[in-house]
Formats: structure tokens, sequence, C-alpha cells
């Protein structure tokens, strides 16, 4: 056998065997487990103790920061967010 004629059987032989392994059947894949199924609840955790207020310090008076009239809008929303929020104090410095 030539040279030529042997990488041509090849070839050929290469050929069919990726067709027939694409045209064979599908791999089966397995069906996905259930769950568990919980027979009791988990149990309930107990509240942690409320911890210490949080205080945040915002510091403005970059830009206008310092003007009268943002002072007092920022004093006002800082006294709006600490009467619904026990756990957090907002205080502003400048």
């Amino acid at each position: 056998m030539s040279r030529n004629s042997f990488r041509l059987a090849m070839s050929l032989l290469l050929l069919v065997s990726l067709l027939l392994t694409a045209c064979g059947p599908a791999a089966t894949e397995a069906p996905p487990e259930a769950p568990p199924e919980a027979t009791e609840a988990p149990p309930e955790e107990p509240e942690a103790p409320p911890a210490e207020k949080v205080v945040v310090q915002i510091f403005v008076g970059v830009g206008t920061g310092t003007s009268p009239e943002q002072i007092e809008q920022e004093e006002m929303l800082s006294d709006e967010f600490n009467a619904t929020h026990d756990d957090i104090e907002i205080e502003t410095s400048s």
C-alpha cells in the first residue's frame, strides 16, 4: 500500500467512526434524587439579646454642608431617622 492510499483509508475510517458516534444513542442521565422529606420542624433559635445602640457619625462640611440652611436640613433628617430607629443613632458633625 502506498502512503497516499494508507492516509485515505485512515481518513475514511476516522470519518466513519465519527459518523457512527454522532448517530448513536444519547447518553441518559439518572433522574435527580428527591430531597429528603423533613420529619420534624427544625429547632427554633432563641432570639439574640438586644445589642447596644449603634452610633453612626456623619461628617459634613464639604461644599455647602456647613451653610446654616444645610445644617438645619441635615439635623431634621437625622432627627427623623433617629425617631424611627431604636437600635441606630445618627449624629452629624462639621
